[in-house]
């Protein structure tokens, strides 16, 4: 761990190894989740996550995949979260994608957002703009 942490930028300084994608997302949504029962908030316990995402095959990976193509919806306990439209392509205007971001994000039972780093490889490669991301993240830290 101490080696990928030489590697990240400032701030990221712990490192949770897992031994897939899909377990390494549902070790995400279980602390964040637990964050906020540790703050004395248990209702923020839903994820935010964009149409066209896909996380895994695990149960709460799916359940932040998108509802439609990635979710499996022949599991009918695979709880439900918030989806938000997939930003524009690359060099494309983003703003009303960061408003309604930003309005889902502002919901009470609000746990955390999670989506792919600039593109959506599993939902068409979808390439999306990096100043989108930069701003998702500047609303997940307010």
């Amino acid at each position: 761990g101490e080696l990928l942490v030489r590697c990240t930028p400032p701030g990221l300084d712990r490192v949770f190894l897992a031994d897939s994608g899909s377990v390494a997302v549902e070790v995400a949504l279980k602390m964040a989740a637990q964050y906020w029962r540790g703050r004395g908030r248990p209702e923020k316990c839903r994820f935010v996550a964009l149409r066209g995402g896909y996380h895994g095959d695990t149960l709460g990976a799916m359940s932040v995949s998108d509802p439609a193509t990635g979710r499996h919806e022949a599991f009918a306990t695979i709880p439900r979260h918030h989806f938000v439209a997939r930003p524009p392509s690359r060099g494309a205007d983003f703003t009303k994608a960061i408003e309604s971001l930003a309005e889902v994000l502002a919901r009470d039972d609000v746990a955390a957002l999670i989506l792919e780093p600039l593109v959506q490889g599993a939902g068409g490669m979808h390439f999306y703009d990096p100043g989108y991301l930069q701003q998702a993240r500047q609303l997940c830290d307010d």
